[in-house]
């Protein structure tokens, strides 16, 4: 298999998919390549990427399968201690007192597996709310594999499902046969299971309930995805939830958030998002989350290194303004109209590079992008901002070699900055490096202890010393 095809398909599957596919093995991609080809009876690689491409009925079930191919079925009940206890003692709470008039809840559990994790909160709901039987509950199920959905239908696990279950909870709900253990029909009967896809135009919501969730979990799932990728299926989550409802990820899985709709919280138990703002969500601002939207934050929140002695010419204030409200709505392809102007007029103007820089990387033409961003470091080679965007350019191409590069070259020129040690930590931690993540994580809390503990700290959106905590919490995990 000629190695230049297999790279170039592989961007084409990252690409069509949004699969995240850096780090695999790629003996095992190669594999999974010839079968498939041989599947659809096809003779070269080039003919299955065009299948895989096609707007058809069957390209779309072909990157369904890919999806599936690469899903993880490991769960099990009351799997993250840490959010669970989130669950119990603050977040259900808050919810029960919300909805006590309306006795509803709606939840969807995104990327189930096989139902362990809505059985969990069925049970846990069940454990929490005295009169349960006069509630409404309704926990929906979602997996893009079948097979998966099939077992969570039956409610019957094996031993291996119970690794974090306290014994009197398995044997209150739960009835032992030989090996196997059959869920109470009572619990099974408050979640249902239909096949989902995280990139489907509508994000599924209970049949029949009024429209918004009040809880989603989409844990460890999204780390499958690419940054855009992702950030278009939380728009959509966020859209999906009623105001005041959360969003609970995987541990640092959420690259980027709906400003203004979609709030962190930080608890002592874990980390949470919630939608704080009726209307639609805005859309994502990948694949630069710690780089500002608004123009006139930028060097609030990435410092132009205070050795660079270079300063160029600013543009006036009413383009700036401007910028900064095409931003806003995402209308970047008017921002770069209006830049690639001003760089006409002052081609090393170095935030103008880096704002049409970064509104190219959002309209995804990392070309221009990348091409914008070596002039800003020919215009400053000592500011950390160019290379923080080129960092994730390339991770959102998939060469996560590369952007660790830029990271560390973020950190050597602005130690103080939190976000490159955590981007860090979660390219080592998606390569199955976890060392080398869990040392970026403790040189982010070293950065975090430093910081007064009521300062903002972005783009978390939360206090330094809540950050502490939880960073804390993580490395104890």
């Amino acid at each position: 298999m000629d190695d230049a095809a297999f790279h170039s398909l592989v961007r084409r599957i990252s690409t069509k998919t949004g699969l995240r596919l850096d780090g695999h093995d790629g003996r095992a991609l190669r594999k999974m390549a010839t079968a498939r080809m041989a599947l659809h009876g096809l003779s070269s690689l080039e003919q299955y990427g065009d299948m895989l491409e096609a707007d058809t009925a069957q390209g779309r079930l072909e990157r369904e399968e890919l999806i599936s191919h690469f899903a993880v079925g490991e769960s099990y009940f009351f799997r993250d201690k840490g959010q669970f206890d989130l669950l119990k003692h603050k977040i259900f709470p808050e919810l029960i007192e919300r909805n006590k008039t309306g006795r509803t809840l709606n939840i969807l559990s995104a990327g189930c597996a096989t139902g362990e994790e809505p059985y969990s909160l069925a049970i846990l709901l069940s454990e929490i709310i005295p009169d349960i039987a006069e509630w409404r509950v309704h926990i929906l199920g979602t997996d893009i594999k079948e097979e998966f959905l099939e077992k969570a239908r039956t409610a019957v696990y094996s031993e291996w499902s119970f690794r974090m279950v306290p014994e009197e909870v398995r044997k209150k709900y739960f009835t032992r046969k030989g090996g196997l253990f059959t869920l109470d029909p009572g619990i099974k009967r408050m979640v249902t299971f239909h096949r989902g896809n995280l990139l489907d135009a509508v994000f599924p919501e209970p049949a029949g309930q009024p429209r918004g969730l009040d809880l989603i979990l989409c844990r460890n799932v999204l780390i499958y995805y690419r940054r855009t990728m992702a950030a278009a299926i939380v728009i959509k989550m966020t859209e999906a939830l009623r105001e005041g409802g959360y969003l609970i990820t995987g541990h640092w899985e959420l690259f980027s958030s709906p400003l203004g709709i979609l709030a962190p919280r930080v608890f002592p138990e874990s980390f949470a998002y919630q939608r704080v703002a009726e209307g639609p969500a805005q859309k994502p601002i990948p694949p630069v989350p710690h780089l500002p939207v608004f123009p006139v934050a930028l060097k609030a929140i990435m410092p132009r290194t205070p050795s660079s002695t270079h300063d160029t010419v600013r543009e006036p204030q009413a383009v700036l303004t401007d910028v900064h409200t095409l931003f806003n709505n995402a209308a970047y392809r008017k921002a770069v109209a209006l830049l690639e102007k001003e760089l006409r007029k002052a081609p090393e103007d170095f935030q103008a590079l880096c704002l049409a820089a970064h509104a190219y990387a959002n309209l995804g033409e990392h070309g221009r992008a990348v091409e914008l961003l070596r002039k800003a470091i020919d215009v400053d080679p000592l500011s950390a901002e160019p290379y923080a965007l080129l960092a994730h350019i390339a991770e959102e191409n998939g060469d996560a070699d590369a952007a660790k590069g830029y990271l560390e070259k973020v950190i050597y020129l602005y130690p103080a900055l939190v976000s490159p040690y955590l981007d860090l930590s979660a390219i080592h931690e998606n390569m199955g490096e976890a060392e080398k993540a869990r040392k970026m994580r403790q040189a982010a809390l070293s950065v975090l202890k430093g910081l007064p503990k009521e300062s903002i700290v972005e783009p978390y959106g939360t206090t330094a010393a809540d950050l502490v905590h939880h960073m804390e919490l993580l490395l104890l995990r």
